[in-house]
This record gives structure tokens, sequence and C-alpha cells, in this order.
């Protein structure tokens, strides 16, 4: 039989406690790391984890090994502690820095905390361990151009929704700053760029103005009126649910002057399926 299972098998939280079980013995009492279950042959243990648990750490709570993961704040202090326990996530890392997104994903969210309360930051810490810091030249975040240039990496990652909280997260505190030293902050970038806020002031989706700048910029970009599922792809799901409160996909269009596609009437039915089956 192998590896494989019966349907529904991992759903069911004693099937999973009983192959962890068999990894830990394996493991000498440890509860294995991500990189352990994938290096000996308990990937699909590592899969269930994922798919149907919520993942590694509450995993492991629910396990009953939260207890090894808890440090006192004075052992946190002490920079040959949290050395210690950053050699063990960089090796499970295979070598890499480990950024706070990762730490916090593989349950190592006292390593971050620990290294911004009281070790001077990431930056500080990459250095004490001869990780390279990239050095940027000086007036590197004055020029506009190479603010754009970094965001279009963000946004590729991110979307335009991104915020400050997100830019933090992946640890880019010096693109925030760079943006609120010489641009106005990210707010005022994002408009010069003609990105989506995520934001909108009070009342902007009632007016038939904005629909309408906002529905022409879309048709700008993908080169033919949008329906709801391009709306969705293109994450201008505000403007979707906008369109609704002046007639639907098919009135707005009509109003601008477009005509219906041929299957105006299975969009007529999906639209009034959307909005819970009552006529417009």
């Amino acid at each position: 039989m192998g590896n494989r299972r019966p349907n529904g098998y991992w759903k069911v939280w004693s099937n999973l406690r009983r192959e962890l079980e068999k990894a830990i013995k394996e493991n000498r009492g440890e509860f294995p790391t991500h990189r352990w279950l994938v290096k000996n042959g308990y990937s699909y243990i590592n899969n269930a984890i994922q798919l149907y648990y919520g993942g590694y750490l509450l995993v492991r709570k629910k396990c009953g090994y939260c207890d090894s993961l808890r440090k006192s704040s004075d052992y946190w202090k002490i920079w040959e502690n949290t050395k210690k326990e950053l050699r063990k996530a960089i090796k499970e890392n295979r070598g890499e820095f480990p950024t706070h997104a990762w730490l916090q994903k593989n349950g190592y969210s006292s390593i971050g905390h620990s290294i911004i309360e009281y070790h001077d930051g990431t930056k500080s810490v990459r250095e004490r361990l001869g990780y390279e810091i990239k050095r940027l030249p000086n007036g590197y975040w004055r020029n506009f151009d190479n603010v754009k240039k970094e965001l279009k990496l963000i946004i590729k990652k991110l979307g335009n929704f991104f915020t400050q909280k997100d830019l933090r997260r992946i640890e880019r505190n010096d693109l925030m700053r760079g943006m609120a030293t010489h641009h106005g902050g990210l707010t005022s970038v994002k408009e010069k760029l003609g990105l989506e806020l995520k934001f909108k002031q009070r009342g902007y989706w009632k007016n038939w103005c904005n629909i309408e700048k906002e529905l022409n910029d879309v048709i700008s970009l993908i080169g033919y009126f949008p329906n709801h599922s391009d709306l969705i792809r293109i994450k201008k799901s505000s403007l979707s649910n906008a369109i609704t409160f002046f007639g639907g996909i098919i009135a707005v269009r009509e109003k601008l002057g477009y005509s219906n596609p041929r299957n105006s009437q299975l969009e007529s039915f999906l639209e009034s399926y959307v909005n819970g089956g009552k006529d417009e």
C-alpha cells in the first residue's frame, strides 16, 4: 500500500496524529521539521498538515510541543541563545537567512521577535552572522525611477493593494522609509503611479463618474469591455461590486454605448445568480 491512504484518511485528526507519532519516534522524540519530514519520506504528512490542519505551528501546538518553543524573555535577550536558535532555522532553510514571514510560518516566531526586540533588527543580526547586506548608493531613494523599479517587484509579488503592513511583513522598511522621506509616503506614491488604493473615500463608488472612469481605465488595459470575471481577475472586485448598484454589468455596458456580446443571456443569468436571484 505504501504511502497511499483511503479517501478522507488525512481529514481525520487521529490518523494524522498516529502517523506523526511514528515520525516523532523515528526522530528520537523530537517534533520533526518540514525539512525532516520531506527528507525522511514523510512529505505526505507535511501535505496533510498544510491542507487540513492550519499549518505546521498549529499542529505542533495541538500535539503538545508548544512548550519547547517557549523561552523566557531573558533567554532571548542573550545573543548567544538567539544565535543558536537562529542557526537551527537557517539550517532548516537550506542555509538562507530566513525572513520574518518564514520564521512565523515554520514555528520560529520567537526568534523573529527576539531579533527585533533585543538585537537591533534584521540588518544588524545579518551582519553579525556574516550575511552580506545589500548596499544602496547615496541618494538612491531620492530618484523616483528607483522607487518605481522596486515597486514593480512588490506589485508582481503582492498585487496593487499592498499596504505598509505588507511591506513590513516582507521586510521592506527601507522602501517605506525612502517613500516617506522623499516622495510623500506610500499613498502619495501610489497616486503618482496611478495604482488603485485599497481604500476609496466614502461614497466614491456611488458616483457614476468614478465608475465610468474606472471602467475606461480597465478597457484601456485589457482592450474590451470587461465582465465580472475579468474584473475579479485583475483585482477590481470593488468596481465589480459597485456596478451592481447601477443596474448590473449589462445595463452599464449599454449606458456606455457598448453592444452586448453573444452570450448576454448567459451573463444575465450569472448576474442574476450573483445578485441572489432577484430581478433588478
